[in-house]
């Protein structure tokens, strides 16, 4: 095999019409909280290398690892497809045995692994292992949250001194009537008080490079608590990040008062060459938008000796990891693939036919927001008889 350095020189330079620099392409993630190995770091530029040459079977491994701890959650937000009660896959926590092989087969080459899917990751009492296991590797760890679970002072402590490098609080309401509209189930005192804890362990365990956020969401039915939240956040020494909130049909902000959480670009889906996401029964998707069993690029064993399971690097290298790729070259195939329709792949196409035509980034206009493209998503969440993936 390929020394990573030697497969590096051999990938070249692409010609293809991405909107970036290659200063811009080549920055290594900005997280921070990682260990910067030389393999790491190889890696790295090799995978953003093929990338740009629109490769579609890797020699490199995906930086970004995101695992599901729980595909259960303990609130019904309306607009979540776990909360709407759609079940894509069983209700299941994952093992630390598979969390192990994963961290084995891809721990040296990660920069970042994200600890949380459809569902609630606290809900796993494992997760406080995984992250302690994974800060062990070097690898920056993120985990999202609605703190509506259980807690108390030993669990603050104990997740502050995992190494976790960033936890985000979504809170979407300042008062508990508005507050439970979304987050149904949910108690914004117990949150609010967990919130506390975190900060009070952070502190004495001075772990001050922690990252700790909260998150809010604006809809319609919440948009007069934005300055409420903004007390909230103060009060307990959080950064606030106001974001708007998707939702099924048309957007709701029809103003245009506030801004989605990511704009689309005209870029090839990079998830598809740096990031891999792993459920709770070892279904490899290509992206958070996943969630039916039948939009899994292959499937990992839940137990060493399953039968009909595969390594990772085969699923990262399988048919419909490069089929998904190869769309990005030319959009044919299997129309039924979640990454043939999706609405990046469609802006590509668009963006191609916009920067032959002489236009630029500044003049491009996506034809999508993050509502059109969350919309994809949900609607193919809501349809559970598509036929399975091969």
């Amino acid at each position: 095999m390929l020394r990573l350095r030697e497969r590096l020189a051999r990938v070249g330079r692409a010609a293809r019409p991405v909107p970036l620099t290659r200063r811009e392409l080549f920055a290594l993630p900005p997280l921070g909280g990682y260990r910067l190995t030389r393999r790491r770091r190889l890696n790295y530029y090799l995978n953003r290398a093929e990338y740009e040459r629109g490769r579609t079977r890797l020699w490199s491994f995906p930086t970004r690892l995101i695992v599901e701890p729980a595909s259960a959650c303990n609130l019904r937000c309306p607009y979540c497809l776990t909360g709407a009660g759609e079940v894509g896959r069983p209700r299941a926590l994952m093992t630390l045995d598979l969390y192990r092989r994963l961290l084995d087969e891809l721990g040296d080459y990660l920069f970042e692994m994200e600890l949380f899917h459809w569902g609630e990751p606290l809900l796993n009492p494992h997760v406080y292992d995984m992250l302690e296991m994974a800060s062990a590797r070097g690898i920056a760890t993120t985990v999202n949250t609605n703190l509506a679970v259980p807690f108390d002072r030993a669990r603050a402590e104990r997740l502050v001194a995992s190494g976790l490098s960033e936890l985000t609080v979504s809170v979407d309401g300042a008062t508990q009537e508005t507050y439970e509209q979304y987050r149904v189930r949910g108690r914004l005192a117990r949150v609010v008080e967990s919130c506390r804890l975190l900060v009070d362990a952070r502190r004495r365990l001075g772990r001050e490079s922690m990252r700790l956020n909260l998150e809010f969401h604006v809809f319609a039915h919440n948009v007069d608590d934005v300055d409420g939240m903004r007390e909230l956040a103060a009060t307990l020494g959080m950064p606030l990040r106001i974001f708007k909130g998707v939702v099924p049909g048309e957007d709701w902000d029809t103003a245009g008062r506030f801004d989605y959480c990511v704009a689309p670009v005209p870029l090839p889906c990079i998830w598809l060459w740096g990031t891999a996401l792993v459920s709770t029964d070892g279904g490899v998707l290509a992206c958070r938008g996943g969630f039916q069993s039948a939009d899994d690029m292959g499937r990992l064993a839940v137990r060493p000796a399953e039968l009909g399971a595969a390594r990772f690097r085969d699923v990262w290298n399988g048919p419909r990891f490069r089929a998904a790729r190869g769309f990005y070259r030319r959009r044919d195939g299997d129309p039924t693939h979640v990454c043939f329709d999706c609405p990046n792949t469609r802006m590509w196409e668009r963006w191609k036919a916009h920067y032959v035509a002489g236009g630029t980034k500044e003049t491009f206009d996506p034809g999508f927001t993050l509502n059109g493209i969350w919309n994809y998503f949900w609607d193919r969440g809501r349809r559970p008889d598509r036929a399975s993936a091969t």
